[in-house]
């Protein structure tokens, strides 16, 4: 049955980051092959390989940095989770066997407890499975009730039917929040929110060094309790001065909303492709990529999104949080009309009557260093990056 269940659920995906290239049928009496490469080992492996190399068991650098492969494997592993996701399919044994690689390519495997995402009755929207499958210690711990009569008594492997899954809980993108909280939330609330997403994107590099492909407001998610979501409506007495009393700020008043942990998403977007075969009209969405990133010619540009074009990225969707409303642009049906566009919103957010002083002075300080050109921005060190992300918070923090 489970050999049965991988080969109807690799049938159904192809993905860069899967390893299977090939599987045939399951019907009785009939051989069930699946293929796929031979890998240099698991994630498992590799973290035992770093502590071997390192006494201390890490897997990163005196600095504190992880190392590089570290943020490579989890954009891999988060394109092939949001492309089964994308199709329906949740893995229910993600875990670090579960995970190979063979060079810098890792990929997601083992699809045998693999199934279709909603099987639920129209009206209740809930999981009917019981049956909890996967490895226990990977697995969240509401998968495991402990027995009300005797701790001798193994615990059970099942679902209360009362029990809060994460597939239960709301999304809530932050397009969403921005575009549906009315009346629009304070300054203070704003420059709260906007704080933890600069920090959300700092880590990306400062801990990760890896730049997402796509970043836009959409892929910034926060998960909510049953029911509607809403925006904090009382500011702090006292304005948070540092990350902890930030949080502290933001769970108190949004307790029905996790403002102060959002999930970043969309880690399989980004096109990638030379803007002559881009669809046209060209939307909003690509005012969010660095002008001087989509002028390079196709066979100059980094395999993987620069820096800076995450960088402004965040800049835009921070201009977003600023206005309490997304931007309203495109389509565009020209590269060149796109770039105006892109420069406009710059040079609008970044002067002074836009908002205030002290809203402009952020925009400015996140703007003006993408100015530089190409060539600049790409000599820029890990440290020189980090500095900005570390300019752009504390100037969040200061307002």
């Amino acid at each position: 049955m489970r050999m049965a269940q991988e080969v109807d659920a690799v049938s159904r995906m192809a993905h860069a980051n899967m390893p299977y290239i090939h599987s045939q049928g399951s019907e009785a009496g009939r051989p069930v092959e699946i293929f796929m490469p031979v890998y240099e080992g698991s994630l498992r492996d590799r973290v035992k390989q770093a502590a071997r190399t390192d006494p201390t068991g890490t897997v990163g650098d005196p600095a504190g940095r992880v190392a590089p492969w570290v943020g490579s494997m989890l954009t891999q592993v988060l394109a092939a989770l949001e492309h089964i996701h994308g199709r329906d399919f949740i893995h229910r044994d993600i875990k670090p066997n579960n995970i190979l690689f063979r060079g810098d390519d890792w990929v997601l495997s083992d699809f045998g407890v693999a199934k279709p995402r909603l099987e639920s009755s129209a009206s209740s929207g809930t999981i009917r499975a019981d049956t909890i499958m996967g490895t226990e210690l990977y697995a969240p711990p509401e998968y495991f009730t402990h027995s009300p009569q005797t701790a001798a008594e193994p615990r059970q492997r099942k679902l209360p039917v009362t029990a809060t899954r994460d597939t239960q809980q709301q999304p809530t993108s932050l397009y969403d929040l921005i575009l549906k909280t009315k009346p629009k939330p304070s300054s203070s609330e704003r420059r709260s929110l906007a704080l933890v997403i600069a920090t959300q994107v700092r880590s990306l590099h400062t801990h990760f060094q890896v730049s997402h492909p796509a970043l836009q407001t959409h892929s910034f998610v926060f998960l909510t309790k049953a029911g509607s979501a809403s925006f904090p409506v009382s500011a702090p007495a006292t304005a948070p001065n540092n990350t902890t009393d930030l949080i502290k700020f933001i769970d108190a008043a949004s307790p029905e909303l996790a403002l102060a942990r959002p999930y970043v998403l969309g880690w399989g977007g980004g096109t990638g492709m030379p803007a002559s075969v881009l669809p046209v009209p060209l939307t909003v969405e690509d005012m969010f990529q660095h002008p001087e990133y989509r002028a390079l010619p196709a066979g100059e540009k980094p395999t993987e999104s620069p820096w800076y074009n995450q960088a402004w990225a965040l800049m835009m969707v921070l201009s977003e949080i600023a206005d309490w409303w997304p931007i309203v642009a495109g389509p565009f049906h020209s590269e060149a009309e796109l770039r105006e566009a892109t420069l406009k919103r710059m040079h609008l957010v970044t002067n002074d009557s836009w908002k205030n002083d002290n809203t402009a002075k952020v925009m400015q300080i996140g703007f003006q260093p993408l100015e530089a050109s190409v060539g600049v921005l790409q000599q820029r060190d890990h440290w020189d990056i980090k500095s900005y992300y570390d300019r752009l918070c504390h100037e969040l923090a200061l307002l």
